[in-house]
């Protein structure tokens, strides 16, 4: 019983110390106890319609993440289908022309907002992704 009390409070100890200092993700696990810290204002949205519609296909993305291909992106192909997105308040998005992170590469910032990447000469124009998470 002790040893299951100091696991406990070693637990918690490092769940506070990580909080404490910022950590975005930390995944802490002993006896079956999982916890994981995520920056919730690290994502991005992904939009078929332009004019970041919500009430058409698009999907939320949680980072940390690198995506390779869009193929299959929660039960979707995404390749070369993207009109618009949304970029979250903690994130960066880098999206590649090709698969595997490769050809052109175009970074968003953190907090934009592009209604229509036509605009841009960017629609339906990208096959991989990451995101990462940016400290306040």
């Amino acid at each position: 019983m002790k040893l299951f009390h100091l696991c406990t409070a070693s637990l918690f100890i490092t769940f506070m110390a990580s909080w404490a200092y910022g950590e975005e993700k930390m995944v802490v696990s002993a006896n079956n106890i999982e916890i994981q810290l995520v920056d919730k204002d690290c994502w991005v949205d992904l939009f078929v319609e332009s004019k970041l519609d919500v009430d058409h296909s698009h999907i939320r993305m949680l980072g940390p993440l690198q995506s390779p291909t869009l193929e299959n992106v929660a039960g979707q192909n995404w390749n070369n289908n993207i009109q618009s997105l949304m970029v979250g308040p903690n994130a960066r998005l880098y999206a590649y022309k090709n698969r595997d992170f490769s050809g052109p590469e175009v970074v968003f910032a953190p907090a934009q907002q592009v209604s229509e990447l036509g605009e841009l000469d960017m629609a339906n124009d990208f096959e991989s992704l990451k995101v990462q998470c940016e400290k306040e």
